[in-house]
Formats: structure tokens, sequence, C-alpha cells
């Protein structure tokens, strides 16, 4: 155990940080309590065995550090697992203190309802209200920037995609608190990120106009083809034509 340990100190030592390096994606353990069905990484609440190999909270903050010191200034922490999942909070809250500290910008994607919403069981159900919005205000003081997951504004599309009955309607919830009392979009620290898919192929142009209409950043890409997105478009009858078709719609209305 000590000598893998050891070994894998050196790795990260070993991570070639040089001058010049300025951005840097830093991945979570993928805990997450939705189950989507194009997740790049397998996470979600249905994932089995025990994940390993995990950084220690040290060694995150070590690498930011390094970071940092190369003259790094901007750090994304991707959805390989929901950062604000109650067993992924307290580690990302620590990078991002950490990158706070250091002059380094973040930002990060979210399922977004965790921000005011924790769940009581562990199949995912059962929204519990945060007590308080300490959360979204340690982001804010952090300057932290916000892209929540944003496939569908139709409920019956959007919880059907995560596999989570009323996830829909809490991420809206949330996404009002962040615009209306924070005003994040004015401030340009909030977007939606989708990708392309069968279900909301035809959508992508409502979603766009959506982001417009509330001064969000809109981040529109395909799905990763690894982990369970391996297999996703076909299994939904997408083709990279009816991809390009869409692409090649939101560029139109974007011109």
């Amino acid at each position: 155990m000590a000598q893998n340990e050891s070994n894998k100190n050196n790795l990260l030592q070993a991570i070639p940080l040089a001058p010049g390096f300025t951005s840097l994606w830093i991945e979570i353990p993928p805990h997450c309590h939705l189950n989507c069905g194009y997740c790049y990484t397998g996470s979600g609440r249905n994932r089995q065995g025990e994940i390993k190999g995990c950084l220690s909270i040290a060694e995150y903050k070590g690498i930011v550090e390094r970071f940092a010191d190369a003259g790094g200034t901007d750090m994304g922490i991707p959805g390989s697992g929901e950062p604000f999942h109650p067993k992924n909070e307290m580690l990302v809250k620590e990078v991002i203190e950490t990158a706070y500290r250091r002059g380094v910008l973040t930002t990060i994607f979210t399922t977004g309802d965790t921000l005011l919403y924790t769940h009581s069981s562990e199949n995912g159900s059962d929204y519990v209200r945060r007590s308080n919005e300490d959360l979204i205000e340690f982001l804010i003081s952090r300057k932290v920037a916000l892209f929540i997951k944003f496939n569908s504004r139709k409920p019956e599309v959007q919880d059907a995609l995560v596999d989570l009955p009323g996830y829909t309607q809490k991420r809206s919830e949330v996404i009002e608190v962040l615009i209306n009392k924070y005003k994040l979009n004015q401030k340009r620290k909030i977007g939606i990120v989708t990708s392309i898919m069968s279900a909301n192929e035809h959508e992508i142009i409502e979603l766009y106009n959506y982001a417009q209409e509330n001064n969000l950043i809109f981040d529109c890409d395909t799905i990763l083809p690894v982990g369970r997105g391996k297999t996703f478009n076909s299994r939904h009858g997408m083709t990279e034509a009816r991809s390009l078709k869409a692409f090649r719609e939101l560029r139109a209305r974007q011109n």
C-alpha cells in the first residue's frame, strides 16, 4: 500500500505543468444522484462496485497549487461526477478555495438541482431542500462560473434522460434563484450545457433562444462515445448526419 501511494505521488509530481499552461481540467470521483444514459464516465446512482484509485483532497489541492505556480489562470471541473453530491462536495469546495486563493478562476459543470437540494434516499428520489443558500453564496464569493445540465425544457424529456422524476422542476427553480436573486446572468457567471441527441435535436434552437433571452452562456456539443455514451446514439437511432444538421441550423441562427 505504501509503495502504491509513493508511486502515485511520484506520478503526480511528474505531471508537466510548464509556463504557458494556462487552463486545467480536474475530474472528480463519479458520484452522482442521476443516471444519465449517455454519461461518459458511467457514473450515477446505479454504478456498481467500489470506486478505486481516487486522489485525496490534499493531492487535488497540490495539483492546483502546482498549476498556479506554473502561471495557470483557469480551472474547469467537468461532469465526471456531480460536484455537489454529498460524497464530492467537501472535495470540490476545498479545490475551489485553493484555486480562489491562488487567483485561478473556476468553472463547474453541475446538474444544478444540488445547489438547493439534497436527497434523502440512495436511489436519488425524495428531494430535500437545503436549510440555506450558503453553497450558492460560497460559489459566488469565490467567483465560480456555473454551467448547468440543460438537455430539454420539457420535464417528460429531461426527467427521462436523467432517470429522475422531478429533476427538471428543481433545476428550473435553481436557475430562477441564480438569475432573479443573485443576478449571475448579468455577471456572465451562468450558462446551460447540452449535447445534441435524438431526444432534443429539434429543441436545440429553442434552448439557444432561451439562453439568449436570459443572457446565459450556451454550450452545445455532441455525446462523447465513451462510457455509457459509447452506444447511446446507436441505441436511440441518432446519426452523425442528424447531429451535423442540428449544428448547422444552430450556426445559421447564431449568424
